[in-house]
């Protein structure tokens, strides 16, 4: 494939796909079988277990970040990498309008999952990573301290649930910078956040 996730001219690319939803995974095959005619869709499944009962290789899987099974994301991730080489598309609510440009999204071999913040958990963290007293940074949202410090441990927990370690501010600090939720020139501050 390539860096956009476009096959190479000819070669089929063996999509697979992972979501409990059977309206979802319709609209995923209808949105990109047209796209691009390389793109050969196997088997869509309800769980993981499901896809690799099957015993088909694919290139690329995408998988649904929330399943009604209980299972947890890093568990599924680890599961398809095992069963061979597979590029992830991570997919949480994936629209008609976007489905064109997912395969653009293809995380190759990535050793994390990003953790799907809202928009104020992003703030309460940056804020918070970037060494900012929990008062200081609850003024700045606009909201009392103790709602801001309920942002920061939503995506505490969001991280927790992916096995991304967040116990610590450093911890948030480093999930901060990994996701983009801190500007990379904050990596020049080598040593991290106070404690």
């Amino acid at each position: 494939m390539d860096d956009d996730g476009s096959s190479e001219r000819g070669v089929p690319v063996r999509v697979g796909a992972v979501d409990d939803h059977p309206v979802m995974l319709t609209g995923i095959r209808t949105e990109l079988a047209p796209s691009d005619p390389d793109l050969v869709f196997g088997r869509t499944a309800a769980t993981v277990a499901e896809l690799l009962a099957t015993g088909e290789q694919y290139d690329v899987v995408l998988l649904d970040l929330r399943l009604g099974d209980g299972s947890r994301p890093l568990d599924n991730v680890s599961r398809l990498r095992a069963a061979g080489p597979v590029d992830i598309i991570y997919t949480d609510g994936l629209d008609n309008a976007a489905g064109r440009e997912v395969l653009s999204a293809v995380l190759q071999s990535a050793p994390r999952l990003p953790a799907a913040l809202s928009e104020r958990e992003a703030e309460a963290l940056r804020l918070y990573a970037s060494n900012m007293p929990a008062k200081s940074f609850a003024r700045r949202m606009g909201v009392s301290e103790g709602t801001a410090k309920e942002y920061l441990k939503r995506a505490r927990a969001k991280y927790t649930a992916l096995d991304r370690p967040s116990g610590t501010k450093l911890d948030l600090y480093h999930r901060a910078l990994e996701d983009g939720v801190l500007p990379a020139a904050a990596e020049a501050n080598r040593g991290g956040p106070t404690t």
